[in-house]
């Protein structure tokens, strides 16, 4: 059994059932930052920022996603939960899914969950799943335009530093906005919106950090 991308996973909702580009593990998949000249500034501060993912601890990121299809008029939501503690280790769980497995990654070591049985994961996809999943930072930072600084605006009552980017994935264009606390400077949250003909897709990533997250090898 092969771990999937999440991001291609929800993609994979055969009609009239609803299906996504996004999905988050990810930590979220879909964020991206651009490398126009005009932004370098922009770009520099963005990096700094996401780059404090190794400094960070332990944390979660929690994504939930809708998908509205028009056409079938139907509705479908999802839900991913992914944890990293503070020794690199990793677990994500799913709600809703279709083809991503649940999975934990220890060490070197990686289990998927097999309709309730935890399988090893070969060695090739342990390295590309804490790939995927640190490498770039907070956020996916990969083949993105029209990155922006938006300054402090307000989400939930409070002012974050929030910046806005186009995610371009195949033939996708969604739009990002993440945001930052000020103060701690690690991110708050993350919201996505994309549009592909009869379907409608929204998502909204929330992190939270825990010194207490602690991830141990399934039994």
């Amino acid at each position: 059994m092969q771990l999937t991308n999440p991001c291609e996973d929800l993609m994979q909702i055969p009609t009239p059932v609803i299906g996504t580009v996004l999905a988050v593990g990810l930590n979220l998949c879909m964020i991206g930052l651009s490398t126009s000249p005009a932004s370098a500034g922009c770009q520099e501060e963005f990096e700094d920022l996401n780059a404090a993912q190794t400094r960070a601890g332990a944390y979660e990121i929690t994504g939930d996603v809708v998908i509205e299809d028009r056409k079938a008029d139907r509705v479908r939501k999802s839900r991913v939960v992914t944890q990293f503690d503070s020794h690199g280790s990793v677990r994500m769980t799913g709600v809703n899914l279709l083809t991503q497995p649940d999975f934990v990654i220890v060490g070197e070591a990686g289990w998927i969950d097999d309709k309730g049985q935890w399988v090893p994961m070969a060695a090739a996809d342990v390295a590309a799943s804490r790939a995927r999943l640190t490498e770039s930072g907070f956020f996916y930072a990969d083949n993105a335009s029209d990155f922006e600084c938006l300054g402090l605006q307000s989400f939930d009552d409070k002012t974050y530093l929030t910046f806005r980017f186009v995610q371009n994935t195949q033939s996708y264009k969604t739009q990002i906005t993440a945001y930052f606390d000020p103060v701690s400077r690690l991110p708050v949250a993350g919201q996505t919106a994309l549009e592909t003909g009869r379907l409608i897709s929204t998502s909204m990533m929330r992190y939270r950090f825990d010194p207490t997250i602690h991830i141990e090898a399934p039994k």
